[in-house]
This record gives structure tokens, sequence and C-alpha cells, in this order.
């Protein structure tokens, strides 16, 4: 449960908070957090409702069916697909500025790279090829060893660039060099609404909540189990990202990775790089028991699709913000709510009408606020 949430989003939280300034940003994810977790338990509650006669509810597709039909099962699905797509995107863009970055430092010195030239396109383009190929994966049995590697990576990584920050000065501003920078405590309210959709992309979790609670022993524990593991989350959140923009202050990148430089910044961006790459294939899993040509040759073109978008916008936290503003405020703060009130047939109290309201409204709200302020 914890995992599911614990991904690259977490990555570019430094950077989000150099965008909203320290105190708004903590209050904020804390308030995302709690808006989050409402919303997950409506969906389960709902999905628990809609079981309980002759219904068989997978996950959030077949809830959509079941409230509104084909047209809610279209809408759900359409969603869905392009969080994964988005999430793929932003993969590419993570590894291939990564490797970029990689490239460019081990090759100093030996004059391999023109300083004008950047590795970024034929990276991307290296890494979808070797997509294409892993996205056909269908056996996850076989699998699962190198995905509990990958988070043991991932841990490590976040650890050591704390740890890295913590013992080397850095560049804060254009002369200042010092441990811990000067960050900005108030409201960034030009750049806010960036900070909002990294956010949102970085604490949910909801494509995989029923999956999760479906494969639980006592599935009436998980609401406990849940609460518990956003704590967990939520509190790796606010250390990672004050701390790292207290590190390096209105210089972060991002992707904080970047900011980590020689042999420690080598490793870091290997082990990450690692990560990510094994976490790829997992967004087309769903579609991965499909033997038919038709969907080995969708797949493929959904991952040169990607790589095609992630040459044309290359920034990655903008990318993370359009995300998390878009697609996963719908299907975390808009949907939701709907769907639970239409399963009881709005026959709620009014608080927890007024609540299902107000949370769908949020999700309006940010999405919006996101589409406005990054295209």
């Amino acid at each position: 449960m914890f995992k599911s949430s614990f991904g690259i989003g977490m990555l570019s939280l430094p950077y989000a908070f150099s965008k909203s300034g320290m105190v708004p940003g903590m209050i904020a994810i804390c308030i995302i957090a709690k808006i989050t977790n409402f919303s997950t338990k409506l969906l389960v509650w709902n999905k628990r409702k809609l079981q309980s006669g002759t219904n068989s509810v997978l996950g959030i597709p077949d809830i959509a069916y079941l409230c509104w039909g084909w047209p809610g099962l279209a809408v759900a699905s359409a969603v869905i697909i392009c969080c994964q797509v988005g999430n793929c995107i932003a993969y590419t863009i993570f590894l291939a500025l990564t490797t970029s970055s990689l490239l460019e430092e081990s090759s100093a010195g030996f004059g391999i790279l023109q300083e004008s030239e950047s590795p970024f396109i034929p990276l991307a383009l290296c890494w979808a090829v070797l997509f294409s190929f892993l996205v056909q994966m269908k056996e996850l049995k076989t699998y699962a060893p190198l995905l509990f590697t990958a988070q043991i990576a991932h841990i490590t990584a976040v650890i050591t660039i704390i740890f890295y920050g913590l013992l080397h000065d850095h560049v804060c501003g254009e002369v200042e060099v010092k441990v811990f920078c000067s960050v900005r405590v108030g409201t960034h309210w030009e750049t806010f609404p960036i900070f909002l959709g990294i956010a949102v992309f970085a604490v949910e979790g909801i494509p995989m909540v029923l999956a999760i609670e479906n494969s639980m022993a006592t599935p009436e524990r998980f609401e406990t189990a849940f609460d518990r593991a956003q704590i967990c989350l939520v509190s790796c959140f606010l250390a990672f990202g004050v701390m790292g923009y207290w590190l390096y202050g209105d210089n972060t990148k991002s992707v904080i990775v970047l900011n980590v430089l020689g042999t420690t910044g080598l490793m870091v961006k290997a082990l990450l790089c690692l990560v990510i790459s094994l976490s790829y294939p997992l967004q087309f899993m769903p579609a991965g028991e499909w033997k038919e040509k038709f969907w080995m040759v969708l797949k493929v073109c959904a991952v040169l699709g990607g790589a095609w978008v992630a040459i044309i916008f290359p920034h990655f936290g903008h990318f993370l913000s359009i995300l998390g503003s878009i697609t996963f405020s719908l299907i975390t703060f808009f949907l939701p709510p709907l769907f639970y009130l239409q399963t009881f047939h709005w026959q709620v109290s009014n608080r927890m009408l007024a609540a299902c309201l107000l949370t769908s409204c949020f999700g309006v709200a940010v999405t919006c606020v996101g589409l406005w302020s990054n295209l």
C-alpha cells in the first residue's frame, strides 16, 4: 500500500516546495493527503456496496459501468489510460534527463561530447526502443524479485540525496555557497499551481487501491492499514521535500538527483535509472494478458508516442504538474464522490453530501488552476 504512492513524484517535491514556499507547501501537502484519504475510502465503500449483490467489482472501470453504464466506463477507462500513459511519459523524461547527466559527467574530460551537444533526444529514443520490448511482458511472478530490488534501490537513492546535501556545500544563489540555503517561507502565488499539480501526482495512489484491497486477507482492515500507510508516506514526503529545498534552495532542479554531483551523483542516478526502468512495464500490465498482435502493436505505439511527447516537452517538474492537475485530480477527487452518491442514489446524510460535493469541486478547481498555470 505504501509502495503504490512511493514513486518518482517524490523526487520532484523539493522543486515543488521551491515553487510554493516552505510553510504553505507543508500545509497543502497535509490537506491534499486528507482529501485523498477521504476520496480513496469513498471508492472502497462504493466497491463494497456494489459487490454486496451479484456484481463483480475489480477496478474503477467496473464501478463506473455499474453507476453510469457504457458512458461511465468509457470516461473512467480514458482517464485511467491517460494516467498510465502520462506516467510513462514522465518516466521517459526522467530517464532521458538522468542518463544525459550521467553520460555527460562520466565522459567529461574525454572530449566525447561537445558542449553544445545534448544526448537527451537519442537517449529518449533508446529508452523507447528498450521499453517497446519490455512492455510485452505478460507474467509478473518472475518479475517480483526485481521489483523488490527496485524499491530498496529507490529508498537508498533518496537517503543518499539527503546525506549528500548535508555533507557538501552547494551553490544556493549566484555567489552564496553554504550547506543550508535561504528559503522562501511564505506563499509564492505565481508558481503555487505548479506545486499543487506535483503534490497531487506525488500523493495519489488511487488507481491501485481496489487491487490492494481485493488482495488483502482481511479487507475490513483496509481503512486502518491505509491510514497508517498514508501517515508514513506524508511524513516521508514532508521530510524529503523540505530538506531537499532547504539544502538546494532556489537552485533545486525539477529532478533533484541532478543536484547531486561527483561519484555520489553517478551512483544515485544509476540507482534511480534502475528503479524507473523496472517500474515502466508495470504501467502496461492491465493489457499484459492480451495475446493478440493488435495489442502488442498498440503498446509499442504508446511507448513511442510517449517518447515523442517527452522530446517535445522535456521539463520533468512541469509535466508532473500538468499530469497531476488534469488526469490524477479527476480520478482522485472528481469521480469517486460522484460514484459514491450515484451508488447510494444520493440518499446520504447532509454532512456526507457536502463532503462529496466539496471534494469533487476541489478536483475541478485543481484541474482548472493547473491548466491555467501550465498551458
